[in-house]
């Protein structure tokens, strides 16, 4: 997809589970690995937002950003990201889905194509995604204002602007998934082992 660069936000500081989530062996791969190998079958474009020695030496042939604010959040990944991108929009990712879904993820892009708007996001009973979306440069201002101001909340940059949501069926709400915790981690891992 030429007009969007990928985006992997793996700039956390993963107090939660207490690793790298990056490096979480899943499927006989790190997770990183996982999302690069969906993303790239997708995407001309691939920046890696983190502050990790380990990400520059083991992925040397992909973009590298490192968040122009400290500690802010996902924000700061999604404002250094757009900036730094030659495109007009990029799709985010956060480093924690280990669930990512090449026909989906095209399905988002098409639909953010074809309308009229400065990002698109998908939602389902449980709420919205905006770490599985797509933001346009067009959201660089606002995001500069609530930095600014030392609002971080990426949903009230969502509100001001004007985006589109995309409905998600109940069937599809597992791709969003997302590793917090050991606990998640362990369940996740579990689970693949059934499916097996």
């Amino acid at each position: 997809m030429n007009g969007i660069t990928a985006v992997i936000l793996a700039g956390g500081k993963n107090s939660r589970i207490g690793v790298n989530k990056c490096f979480l062996p899943v499927e006989d791969n790190y997770l990183i690995d996982k999302q690069i190998n969906v993303l790239k079958e997708i995407f001309g474009r691939i920046i890696i937002v983190h502050n990790s020695p380990m990400i520059f030496e083991r992925y040397p042939d992909y973009m590298h950003s490192i968040d122009e604010y400290n500690n802010i959040g996902p924000l700061g990944g999604i404002y250094t990201a757009l900036k730094q991108c030659e495109t007009e929009a990029i799709f985010v990712v956060a480093c924690d889905m280990p669930n990512l879904n090449k026909e989906f993820i095209i399905r988002e892009i098409m639909h953010f194509n074809n309308i009229n708007c400065e990002g698109l996001v998908p939602i389902h009973r449980k709420g919205f995604e905006p770490l599985h979306a797509i933001y346009s440069k067009t959201c660089l201002v606002e995001m500069e204002k609530n930095i600014q101001l030392k609002d971080y909340k990426i949903q009230n940059i969502i509100q001001k602007l004007n985006f589109q949501y995309l409905k998600v069926s109940d069937k599809s709400i597992e791709i969003f998934f997302n590793i917090n915790t050991k606990k998640d981690f362990l369940n996740y891992t579990l689970t693949k082992k059934k499916v097996q």
